[in-house]
């Protein structure tokens, strides 16, 4: 039923226009006919349960046959996450709030609850940080997220107010990025993605990685906010080009900073990892987590862990050039051979 439910919501959601825009898109990267690729497209759509932009995504306009089977789509990402993750604990992944607090040992910054800190506290907060980071707690995609500069002119009583009407109680020290990491993008932190998942005896397994970064415009690296994102391989070494949802164009160097991205390499990628895997042991009850980590000048920090990681960049057929999904490495953890 819930995969019924799936499939009529994005019937509902499908933009024409949007679709066939993909499939010009086809038509002008692999030479495929358009009609036949609408037609396989609503083919698969009914049997996989996937979209236009998934489809696109995947490259099935050229992986075909069973190879198609290996793909992690949208509702088995979700099967995965409910397999993995009891939702009585996932509240400490979505609330950020709660993460910081049960990840203080791992963020490597201070914070503030403005529910519970007076406006002297914000005050001398913010004199001792000069610049800050305003959340609202349960935002996503680098929503509700604001920089704050502060100065001796500031008014801090005003600010205060306006902070707290607006539900952006949480107050966060500014990361300081790796130079390596600002030279790529220095508006944003530039955050490592790596997820984890538990299996059935307690390990940690790690899946993957890739690497997000701002487009140079804004003060966030979210792929809905116009980001961009690569491919790295274990040893955190660039696996391809970067793909901007946003513009729908693959790059090789950075558009502002001129950074050749198809040969960057993350700093300290091992010690992300394993940062993670020790992240993972907090809340054993959550299995399947995507986090986000910030790599600093000594050592990777937590951002923040999500409980329904993104299941399409990683398996990007233009990014990747691979022909099949990550199920298969999925089916050999212990627990989750017949996802």
């Amino acid at each position: 039923m819930s995969s019924l439910k799936n499939l009529t919501a994005r019937v509902k959601s499908m933009s024409l226009k949007r679709m066939n825009m993909y499939i010009s898109q086809i038509h002008e990267n692999y030479g495929a006919n358009r009609v036949s690729t609408a037609a396989d497209m609503c083919a698969c759509a009914l049997k996989y349960g996937i979209g236009y932009l998934d489809y696109t995504v995947f490259g099935f306009a050229k992986v075909k046959g069973k190879k198609r089977e290996t793909f992690l789509t949208y509702n088995k990402n979700v099967a995965l996450s409910k397999q993995a993750n009891n939702p009585e604990f996932t509240c400490m992944f979505k609330d950020k709030l709660k993460f910081d607090e049960a990840f203080s040992d791992f963020i490597g910054r201070e914070w503030l609850n403005l529910e519970k800190a007076d406006e002297k506290e914000f005050k001398n907060f913010c004199k001792k940080h000069k610049t800050v980071f305003a959340k609202y707690p349960r935002s996503f995609g680098g929503q509700m997220i604001k920089k704050v500069d502060t100065d001796d002119n500031t008014d801090f009583n005003s600010l205060y107010n306006e902070l707290k009407s607006n539900g952006q109680v949480l107050i966060e020290q500014k990361i300081e990025q790796h130079e390596k990491m600002n030279e790529l993008c220095p508006k944003s932190v530039n955050s490592v993605r790596i997820v984890t998942l538990r299996d059935k005896n307690g390990d940690v397994h790690y899946l993957y990685s890739l690497l997000r970064f701002g487009n140079g415009t804004k003060d966030v690296d979210n792929i809905t906010s116009g980001g961009m994102y690569i491919l790295l391989d274990k040893n955190g070494k660039s696996a391809s080009k970067a793909f901007c949802d946003k513009t729908g164009l693959f790059y090789d160097k950075h558009p502002l900073t001129g950074v050749d991205v198809t040969s960057f390499e993350v700093p300290m990628h091992k010690e992300a990892v394993e940062l993670c895997k020790k992240g993972a042991d907090v809340v054993p009850e959550v299995g399947y987590i995507g986090w986000d980590v910030a790599v600093t000048a000594d050592k990777p920090v937590l951002i923040e862990g999500n409980v329904l990681p993104g299941y399409d960049m990683f398996q990007n057929y233009r990014l990747s050039g691979k022909d099949v999904g990550i199920l298969p490495e999925i089916h050999k953890i212990p627990g989750y051979e017949t996802l």
